[in-house]
């Protein structure tokens, strides 16, 4: 269950959600990856604070390195939103973190008790 801590109350369209993630991600250019966001970003998205801790266990594996990169970065500012979509093909059973793991995993390792998100509707 994602526990909302402040709701922006503004829709963003799905278009404008991909380009966010692809303008924070180090290799824009791997078809096989853009294929597979692009595929699930669609629809209508919410702009929310949630709570960090209630999101780790939608985190999958991560790299050491990168979650490294982004806690230096979390110690002065917010990461970039995560982006969270309901599960693909299955509307009912949840949200996936489909783009995101590294910031979050940094945001919870210094501290930050929110993040903000993009997430499906």
């Amino acid at each position: 269950m994602l526990k909302v801590v402040f709701d922006y109350e503004e829709e963003l369209a799905a278009d404008t959600v991909l380009e966010m993630i692809l303008s924070i991600t180090p290799h824009p250019h791997d078809e096989n990856w853009l294929e597979n966001i692009s595929s699930q970003v669609e629809g209508t998205f919410a702009y929310l604070w949630l709570e960090v801790e209630s999101l780790l266990k939608l985190s999958p594996g991560t790299y050491p390195d990168k979650v490294k990169e982004y806690e230096a970065k979390a110690l002065t500012s917010s990461p970039p939103p995560i982006v969270l979509v309901q599960e693909y093909g299955s509307p009912d059973s949840g949200y996936v973190l489909l783009d995101g793991a590294h910031r979050l995993l940094a945001a919870h390792r210094v501290g930050h008790t929110r993040i903000d998100a993009y997430v499906q509707l």
